[in-house]
């Protein structure tokens, strides 16, 4: 069971940086955390939210950004979404990490702790990212404490050349999901490594200063099977115990109503939790409701009866195709419908109460103006809005 002091039910994610840069020419001036307008805080509240995730307030990689702007199948995907970009867009991913400080572009940490409590005030509860898999290869462990990464041979570069660096000496394994090519902007981070995980909880501790809660990326990466299978060759045998279970242990000892949660594929929700997460992405809902397999969702209700309330459940993010994309209007209403009738936590994403389309890569720091759907907007006022 949630521990009460964390429930939540409604998170609303934000794009940092593409939402602070749309308000800013909204209002003619610059937005930052700080001086967010109150009618945008009562606006997202108005919605039932009890929770905003700001997605990619952390310092992102000067080199990533170089990487990316030589990356063509990327840089043909934003002008798809961006017409008109521009170099000056391109910022880096957000989950290609150089230090855990908020940038200075938005206000830094000063103007967040700010952010933080007049959130409070409405009852909002701040979410910021934790990426346990890899840093930016610009992050300063990379030469400070290049033991917490996964280190390949001279063969094994030559074999994969895509999954490594060469860097200050070190042959250097990129961020990987076993399913997928490496990251090109990412280092891998070595999860049994015991130095890492007191990285890791020391880490944490600094962001549960300042926040609520974490949305831990890729977070089920991290488990012993999962990067044993990944990496045992690098790395050896598993440790006797779990990596997630060492670090929210850790951090709860502190701070017992910090909340976590997983952003989680492959059906590993029940292990995740297990190691005390709070809530796990549902990706199969996602994926029964966009196939409009109402009969397969409601099986998946029926076999996570014991997880149930711990299952987030969306209809996009950041990730995802634009709901209003992948749903027609009567589509759309009854998925709305349905994951509002199910337990656990819903995740909710800037523009998708408007019926935005476009999705945009997590490395640019400005969006295109969407036009609002108003049979979108008054489907959500009228399920959502009090």
């Amino acid at each position: 069971m949630v521990n009460p002091t964390r429930v939540i039910n409604n998170i609303y994610e934000i794009n940092t940086p593409v939402y602070l840069e749309k308000l800013s020419r909204t209002h003619d001036q610059a937005i930052t955390l700080a001086t967010l307008p109150d009618d945008e805080i009562r606006r997202i509240a108005s919605y039932g939210c009890d929770a905003i995730w700001l997605m990619g307030v952390w310092k992102r990689s000067p080199l990533a950004v170089d990487i990316a702007l030589h990356d063509q199948p990327l840089l043909d995907e934003i002008r798809g979404v961006l017409p008109d970009f521009q170099p000056i867009d391109m910022i880096g991913s957000a989950y290609a990490i150089s230090a855990y400080e908020v940038e200075d572009a938005y206000g830094g940490e000063a103007e967040l702790v700010r952010l933080r409590a007049r959130l409070a005030e409405y009852g909002l509860k701040l979410i910021l990212d934790f990426v346990p898999n890899h840093t930016a290869f610009d992050h300063n462990w990379i030469t400070s404490h290049s033991e917490y990464y996964v280190f390949g041979t001279d063969t094994d570069s030559v074999e994969h050349p895509m999954w490594y660096t060469d860097i200050h000496g070190n042959t250097i394994a990129h961020g990987r999901d076993p399913h997928f090519d490496a990251w090109p902007d990412v280092a891998q981070l070595n999860a049994f490594a015991e130095s890492y995980r007191q990285a890791s909880i020391d880490t944490l501790t600094s962001i549960a200063s300042l926040c609520d809660g974490v949305r831990c990326d890729m977070a089920m990466l991290m488990t012993n099977d999962v990067f044993a299978q990944t990496w045992g060759k690098q790395v050896g045998a598993a440790p006797a115990t779990e990596y997630w279970q060492d670090v929210i242990a850790a951090i709860r000892a502190h701070n017992k109503d910090f909340t976590f949660i997983a952003e989680c594929y492959w059906n590993m929700q029940a292990t995740l939790i297990n190691q005390g997460f709070d809530y796990c992405y549902d990706k199969d809902m996602y994926d029964f409701l966009v196939a409009g397999d109402i009969e397969a969702a409601q099986t998946q209700v029926e076999t996570q009866s014991a997880i149930a309330e711990h299952l987030l459940h969306f209809l996009e993010n950041h990730d995802e195709p634009r709901a209003a994309r992948v749903f027609d209007i009567n589509a759309h209403r009854t998925a709305l419908h349905y994951i509002l009738s199910l337990p656990g936590p819903r995740l909710w994403h800037d523009g998708q109460f408007e019926g935005y389309q476009k999705k945009l890569p997590v490395h640019i720091g400005r969006g295109p103006n969407e036009p609002t759907d108003e049979d979108i907007a008054t489907m959500y006022r009228d399920a959502l809005q009090h």
